[in-house]
């Protein structure tokens, strides 16, 4: 008898902390995500510049970004390309946002990355599309 009061002590603990961890996630999830509000063309450009990988991912996942889009002249792409971040290159690809499409001056992210000798964003972009 002693064990199974001891066995259903422990399922209550376990199936309480169960429900901490599911609640703290759906809090973290709450304050964590991206709203319409949050999207302005500073902001985007400022995660881009800050590696702010989430909000990037997220908006685009939700639609609340359009990557291939240009913020002030350029595209999410040719930002990232500026800043010389590779890693940025690969999310804003794998999202959907296309290596194809210019800025407003009518260059690409690739002959930004050239223009500018971003070495990172260059490779990058080498070993994207090759």
């Amino acid at each position: 008898m002693g064990f199974l009061i001891y066995f259903c002590n422990e399922i209550k603990k376990y199936n309480m902390n169960l429900i901490n961890i599911l609640l703290a996630s759906l809090f973290l999830n709450i304050n964590t995500s991206v709203s319409s509000e949050d999207i302005t063309t500073d902001n985007i450009i400022e995660a881009i510049e800050n590696n702010n990988f989430e909000f990037i991912e997220r908006g685009l996942s939700k639609g609340l970004i359009n990557g291939n889009a240009t913020y002030k002249g350029k595209t999410l792409l040719i930002h990232a390309v500026i800043n010389d971040n590779a890693e940025m290159i690969n999310v804003l690809v794998r999202k959907g946002c296309s290596l194809s499409v210019p800025g407003d001056e009518g260059y690409l992210p690739e002959e930004w990355a050239r223009k500018l000798n971003k070495v990172h964003a260059l490779a990058e972009i080498i070993v994207i599309t090759a």
